[in-house]
C-alpha cells in the first residue's frame, strides 16, 4: 500500500492531463470514482491511516480533525472501512 501511495503522490504532483486521468478512472471504476468524489479529505486520509497504521491511529486522527466523541469516531471508521 505504501508504494502505491507514494506513486499516487508523485502522479498528483506532476504535470498531467487531469481531465484524461479522471475520465479514465471514472470509466474503469464508476462507482468508486463517484464515492471518492463525495468523501471529505479527512475521510480519505482516515482510510489511508487505517490501512497503513491501524484503527487506533485512524480514530485519533478523526477525533483531532472532527471533534467527534470516541463512540461516534469508532462507528465512523467502521463505516468508512466497510464502504471502501
Amino acid at each position: 500500500m505504501d508504494a502505491y501511495y507514494q506513486q499516487a503522490i508523485d502522479i498528483l504532483t506532476s504535470e498531467n492531463d487531469w481531465k484524461a486521468i479522471c475520465t479514465a478512472m471514472a470509466k474503469m471504476y464508476p462507482k468508486e470514482f463517484c464515492e471518492a468524489c463525495h468523501k471529505k479529505p479527512w475521510q480519505i486520509e482516515a482510510l489511508r491511516i487505517n490501512n497503513t497504521e491501524g484503527k487506533i491511529a485512524a480514530i485519533k486522527y478523526i477525533r483531532t480533525q472532527t471533534g467527534m466523541d470516541l463512540k461516534e469516531t469508532k462507528k465512523t471508521i467502521e463505516d468508512l472501512s466497510a464502504n471502501s
